[in-house]
């Protein structure tokens, strides 16, 4: 898969952003999920510090479907 494809060919394109990342993060957590000036962050990485971020908004308070 090239750098840049966000949806992998074996993702249904009905899913969820989330869902689809989540399938992703699970089917290939070593694959490149990003890149910026610092580095590559992997779809493990990256599934991890989502996990950490939504456990902290939760901890604070925030609510699901609430914006922030």
């Amino acid at each position: 898969m090239p750098h840049g494809d966000l949806i992998h060919k074996d993702l249904i394109h009905e899913d969820l952003i989330h869902q689809a990342f989540r399938a992703q993060a699970a089917q290939r957590p070593a694959a490149i999920a990003l890149t910026h000036p610092s580095g590559v962050v992997t779809y493990r990485e990256l599934d991890r510090w989502s996990d950490d971020l939504a456990a902290a908004l939760a901890a604070a308070g925030v609510a699901p479907g609430t914006v922030v």
